[in-house]
């Protein structure tokens, strides 16, 4: 399994009306604290089971879709039998 994400509320410094969750890796979180515009308001908790943000963004992993079948197949188009 992974590492251990932090589950974190945040702000722009310009907005702190509009907070967001985020799951964020010790690395990522340590980059977000020296980040001037952002604040951290409160950590939530951790998860072993959330990935974290920043890092889905840059490597998103496989694709959650099935691949589409091929137009050449000849089950193209046709219902599905029950």
């Amino acid at each position: 399994m992974g590492s251990v994400s932090a589950i974190v509320v945040l702000h722009e410094e310009g907005a702190p009306e509009a907070r967001q969750l985020m799951a964020l890796c010790p690395e990522h979180l340590a980059l977000l604290r020296a980040i001037r515009w952002v604040a951290l308001d409160e950590v939530v908790g951790t998860s072993r089971v959330l990935r974290c943000e920043a890092c889905t963004l840059l490597d998103p992993g496989p694709p959650t879709m099935p691949p589409t079948p091929a137009a050449s197949g000849s089950d193209v188009g046709r219902p599905v039998a029950s």
